[in-house]
């Protein structure tokens, strides 16, 4: 979790959402942003009076990313493998506890940071969302350079790892999550 008080920007990393990328740029653009806790930490009570932050007053910008659930269950399995081959067993074993507290629902990638954000920024069109964001402050514009990207993928596209079936599978399971983010199998 990162802090500017005098922006009044919170930003809350979700992990595989170009998070320390992001992160790195808000801080070298921002005089006082700042890293409070974990990479990963959310706002929870705690926190926030710590900060004497009220996330509930409106001029306060509460700013997370997301990513396409296709890309994103990957970039997982690249970094978590644990002898699991990429498929069903694998993103079961997500969502039974192999990466701790990100996945509480067996249907959500994103609810862990989403719930607190009111600002979503798209890790496909980071640059541009980001920039608008950061505009509402006056603030910008930034680039976010690619940083930590999956070596193994070797540049390939998130489709080659998938087969039909696991590709239905994703599609039934996060359906909910993907409409309201409007992803698509097709996205990059």
């Amino acid at each position: 979790m990162y802090v500017s008080k005098q922006e009044r920007i919170l930003y809350l990393a979700n992990p595989k959402s170009a998070s320390q990328a992001t992160s790195g740029a808000l801080c070298r653009m921002i005089a006082d942003m700042r890293r409070f806790g974990p990479h990963h930490n959310y706002p929870n009570p705690a926190a926030m009076h710590t900060l004497q932050i009220d996330l509930e007053a409106e001029d306060w910008l509460v700013v997370t990313g997301v990513r396409n659930h296709f890309n994103t269950l990957v970039s997982w399995h690249h970094h978590y493998q644990h002898g699991v081959p990429f498929g069903v067993e694998f993103i079961d074993k997500l969502h039974k506890g192999l990466l701790g507290p990100y996945f509480p629902r067996h249907d959500q990638l994103w609810n862990y940071m989403v719930r607190h954000a009111n600002r979503i920024v798209d890790v496909e069109r980071l640059d541009l969302d980001l920039n608008s964001v950061l505009a509402e402050r006056g603030l910008g514009p930034i680039s976010v350079p690619i940083a930590h990207a999956t070596a193994q993928r070797k540049g390939r596209p998130y489709q080659e790892f998938y087969d039909d079936e696991l590709r239905a599978v994703v599609e039934e399971r996060y359906k909910e999550e993907m409409a309201l983010y409007d992803y698509t199998w097709e996205d990059l």
